[in-house]
This record gives C-alpha cells, sequence and structure tokens, in this order.
C-alpha cells in the first residue's frame, strides 16, 4: 500500500519527531533488534468512496499510530510531535488528515523476566483521504 509510504515519510521527516525518536519509525511492529523510543503505525481500516455509477478515485484509511518509550513523558511528547507532523502532513496522495481520537495510555513489559521494564504507548487514530 502506498499510503503507508507516504505516512512513513511524513513521520520520518519530521525533525520534532525525529529529535525524539531518530529512526524508529516503523510500520506495524518495532522490528527486533530495536529499541525504543520509537513510533509504530498501522492501518486498521480501508473504505472506499464509491458513488453509484463508479468506483472509487479516494479510498478512506484508519490509521493507528503508537507513540513508545520506557518514560512516559517521552512518549506523551512523542505523541504530540505526531499529531503535529500528521497534520501538517498533507502531502503526496493524501487530500486531508484529520485527527480522530486519542487512547490515553497502555504499557506492556518489555522484558517479561524484568517487571521493572515498562514501555508506555500514547495510541492516536486518524482519517486520511487518500487520492489513489
Amino acid at each position: 500500500m502506498k499510503v503507508l509510504e507516504e505516512i512513513y515519510t511524513i513521520l520520518s521527516g519530521d525533525t520534532a519527531l525525529d529529535a525524539l525518536v531518530g529512526e524508529n519509525v516503523f510500520p506495524v511492529i518495532v522490528p527486533e533488534g530495536h529499541s525504543v523510543p520509537a513510533v509504530v503505525f498501522t492501518i486498521l481500516e480501508e473504505v472506499p468512496n464509491n458513488t453509484k455509477s463508479e468506483h472509487s478515485d479516494t479510498d478512506e484509511f484508519v490509521v493507528e499510530v503508537y507513540s513508545i518509550s520506557t518514560d512516559v513523558l517521552n512518549a506523551i511528547q512523542i505523541n504530540d510531535a505526531v499529531r503535529s507532523a500528521m497534520e501538517d502532513g498533507e502531502t503526496g496522495n493524501i487530500a486531508k488528515i484529520f485527527y480522530r481520537e486519542g487512547i490515553s495510555h497502555a504499557f506492556d513489559f518489555i522484558d517479561p523476566q524484568d517487571a521493572s521494564a515498562i514501555a508506555y504507548s500514547f495510541i492516536s487514530r486518524y482519517k486520511i483521504f487518500y487520492n489513489r
């Protein structure tokens, strides 16, 4: 999906986000061998905007972006930078990006053997209109 490439371009090209996570911007999961802080994005939904007489030239995507860090305040900063980058990210075939909702936070254990190794993630959802 080309939309994944354009989202990656938006997020990885943002200077404020780069200062917080460096090159750790990934689709779907943080690959093995990489650490946090990181940004992970995934597509939850794709819906074409068909009309009664023809197929759609524009699709709507719901994208979820995870701002992940071992420090909760850093995760919040990353989430804020993601939102700024996404809202300014109308580029290429992306016609419009709307912030849809935020989920306060979730956490997970990075190392099941070490209860203190926790990663916090703030989750944001966006609606993207993409011209195919």
